[in-house]
């Protein structure tokens, strides 16, 4: 592993705007080349100066790697040139003060340790959380995949670019977001706060508990497998109201839903041991009627 710096451009870029926008309304830079010449000379300026006090650890090897103390910086994990995958385990006793990305085909475990504020996961990168703790928000994007059966992610989620999410246990603390084609399966654990799906997104229910809100918006669906729901099985007509039932695992619902779209949608659907009564029924009734 080493050291190198790690440009945090973005908000650089920020002051640098606030401070040339000052400086024009000042009127202390004027117009032609000499003033585009002490424009870009503050841009550079500042640009260096933002990157030379934002270091970050960055891990691309292809090794197996344990973090069991505390990183300070910033964490960046990509493949080798060659394209081997790097794997970074963070257990128990370990902590990355800040963010952490992965990238490529790299992959990363959350097993007992904390991820102070934010992490996410790029590529193809897929990223497996059995306990331990996200202090902030989760962001799951591209074809990455992240798998959550434990811990905590003390804020919210968001699922899109063709990402694929699972959760089966753990918690979500403020909600959960998916878009652009992701797809999120939920069958345990606790997401807290709302719970959206747009842009051809698809989230399967199946355990659980899932917040106070339900929507979904422009070609999202959300399909829900369980029983006792006092809804008829299918799509729900409704636009909004508050949806009650059983998921299949025996957990119970109780939450609002909005459909804002006529393309998006609601839809339950019976849990497989229903299917099977329905047509183990279907069956008797059927060759009650042949055998008159």
């Amino acid at each position: 592993m080493q050291f190198i710096p790690y440009l945090c451009l973005p908000k650089a870029a920020v002051v640098a705007s606030e401070v040339l926008s000052s400086h024009k309304n000042s009127g202390s830079i004027g117009v032609g080349r000499r003033a585009c010449w002490r424009e870009s000379c503050v841009l550079i300026a500042i640009l260096l100066l933002g990157a030379a006090h934002c270091d970050a650890l960055t891990i691309a090897d292809g090794g197996v790697h344990s973090i069991d103390y505390a990183v300070s910086e910033n964490v960046n994990v990509y493949d080798t040139i060659d394209g081997l995958a790097t794997t970074v385990n963070l257990v128990g006793g370990g902590m990355v003060a800040s963010y952490l990305w992965t990238y490529d085909n790299t992959i990363f475990t959350l097993s007992g340790g904390l991820v102070g504020e934010h992490l996410e996961a790029y590529g193809n990168s897929h990223i497996t959380i059995s306990s331990g703790a996200i202090g902030s928000w989760m962001n799951v994007m591209g074809n990455s995949r992240v798998d959550i059966s434990g811990g905590l992610i003390g804020s919210w989620i968001g699922a899109r670019n063709n990402s694929w999410l699972t959760i089966s246990g753990g918690m979500v603390g403020d909600g959960l977001s998916a878009s652009y084609n992701s797809r999120v399966t939920i069958s345990g654990g606790s997401v807290a706060g709302s719970l959206s799906a747009y842009n051809n997104s698809l989230v399967t229910i199946s355990g659980g508990y899932v917040g106070d809100m339900v929507t979904v918006d422009d070609n999202g669906q959300v399909i829900v497998i369980g029983s006792d729901f006092n809804f008829d099985l299918g799509r729900i007509a409704e636009t909004e109201g508050v949806l009650t039932g059983t998921l299949q695992n025996g957990d119970s619902i109780n939450f609002s839903f909005h459909q804002y779209s006529a393309n998006s949608s609601i839809v339950l659907i019976p849990e497989p041991t229903t299917l099977l009564l329905l047509g183990l029924g279907t069956s008797i009734a059927y060759n009650s009627r042949q055998n008159r």
